[in-house]
This record gives C-alpha cells, sequence and structure tokens, in this order.
C-alpha cells in the first residue's frame, strides 16, 4: 500500500473512488423527471414549437444549430487542451522550468474552476433581469472572448511567472466561455433529444483536441510556440461569430 501510495497510480485511483464517493449523495438528492410521452415533447423550441420526441441522429444532424453547437466547441476547445497537455512542456522548453518548477502551473487549474463558477453565476444575473438565456450566454461568452486576445503575451512576456498568470487568466476566460457554450445546447435542444446532441457536440470537440495536437507538435517542430499562441488568440472570436446566429436567428 505504501509503494502505492508512492507511485503514478495514486492520483488515478484516488479521483475514480472520490468519483464513486460523490454517487451516495447523489443518488440521495435527485430527484427523477416525469416519464417523457411518447408521441410528443411539448416543451417548445423557440421558432420551431413542440417538437416530436427523440430526435434521430440523422435529424439532429440536419439542424443549423447543432452545426454551430459543434463548430463553436471545435474551434474553442484545443484552447484548454492546450493548457492542459502542452504549456507545461511550453515552460520546459522555452522558460527553462524543471519539473519541479512545472507544479507551479496549478494556478491554471484554479482560475479553471474559478472560471466554470463564474461564468454560470454571471449568465444566471443576466438572465434574471429579463434577458433571454442564448443572449444572455452570449453576452457573457463575449467578455470572455475578448479575454482570449491576450493570448499572443503568453509567450511574449519576459517573466515566466507573468506567463502563467496570464495562461491563468486565460483559462479562467475560457472556462466562463465553456461553460455557456454547453448550456446553450440545453437552451435550444429539446429536453429529450439533449443526450444525443451533447454526443454530437463532444464529437466536434474531440476532433478539435485532435487538431490541436497535430497542430501544436507541428509548430513545436518549427522551433517556436508563438504561431499558435497567436493563433489561440483569435479561435472564440471565431467561435463567436459562428455562435451568433442562434440570437440572429431567433430574434
Amino acid at each position: 500500500m505504501a509503494a502505492l501510495c508512492g507511485s503514478w497510480k495514486a492520483p488515478f485511483i484516488v479521483t475514480g473512488l472520490a468519483g464513486l464517493l460523490w454517487v451516495i449523495p447523489w443518488l440521495w438528492l435527485y430527484k427523477k423527471s416525469p416519464v417523457c410521452s411518447d408521441v410528443v415533447d411539448n416543451t417548445a423550441v423557440p421558432g420551431v414549437g413542440p417538437v416530436a420526441v427523440g430526435w434521430t441522429f440523422f435529424y439532429a444532424l440536419c439542424r443549423w444549430e447543432v452545426w454551430v453547437l459543434i463548430f463553436g466547441r471545435l474551434l474553442t476547445d484545443p484552447v484548454w487542451g492546450f493548457y492542459q497537455n502542452w504549456y507545461p512542456k511550453y515552460l520546459e522548453s522555452a522558460r527553462g522550468f524543471t519539473q519541479e518548477d512545472v507544479k507551479s502551473v496549478w494556478i491554471i487549474f484554479a482560475g479553471a474552476a474559478l472560471g466554470g463558477i463564474i461564468g454560470g453565476w454571471l449568465s444566471g444575473r443576466i438572465i434574471k433581469r429579463g434577458v433571454g438565456p442564448v443572449r444572455a450566454r452570449l453576452i457573457v461568452m463575449c467578455g470572455a472572448m475578448l479575454v482570449m486576445f491576450l493570448s499572443p503575451l503568453v509567450c511574449q512576456v519576459q517573466s515566466a511567472n507573468v506567463s502563467i498568470v496570464l495562461a491563468a487568466l486565460i483559462v479562467l476566460a475560457h472556462l466562463v466561455w465553456l461553460t455557456n457554450a454547453s448550456t446553450l445546447v440545453v437552451d435550444i435542444v429539446p429536453q429529450v433529444s439533449l443526450a444525443k446532441v451533447f454526443g454530437l457536440v463532444a464529437v466536434g470537440s474531440s476532433l478539435g483536441m485532435i487538431g490541436m495536437n497535430k497542430g501544436v507538435a507541428a509548430i513545436i517542430g518549427s522551433g517556436s510556440y508563438q504561431n499558435w499562441f497567436t493563433l489561440a488568440g483569435f479561435l472564440h472570436l471565431t467561435g463567436f461569430l459562428i455562435l451568433i446566429s442562434l440570437w440572429r436567428r431567433r430574434a
């Protein structure tokens, strides 16, 4: 047991057990929703009205809003994937960090946790003031998008500590974005089809991550991270221009 606690396997075991422990209060607090009708979901989708229960994958792929959500995540999720998987490598190769020094990136994950909380809180406050859910989330996402323009500075500033703080701020803003981008699915898709659409959107996210890994590897081969940090500063702008069509189509 002592040997296990000191090995690389320990974090995976601990986090797995923590997930199992979380099931206990979830089972106690979760209340089942009424069983949905087999014929019609009377939850009206703006501009559509009552929708037949259970979109098929083919029907979901024919919906413009589903593609908007897919591409919105495909373009922007790679930013979070980079900071999770590549940023420590960047600090080592470009900033001369040791394995011990890299521990300081915990601040990035703290920023991610804070961003997830702030993202939901902000959009909730705006909705309470009478703004529609889709518009409220896009307002918050617009603010998060503006922070992303700081991305090139992560690579340009002289101080490694300032670089890490900037990275944490960008990750915080991205999680503000991601929280609201994920909730947009709930706002525009009939309840009975949520799982199916979430799955399709997750495919877009995964494809974006694959593209990011290949792209960053190619950029590193050229000897500099600068091109990636510059590109990352504009991914959310592109995603926002796509997502804004959700609001315009419903305006």
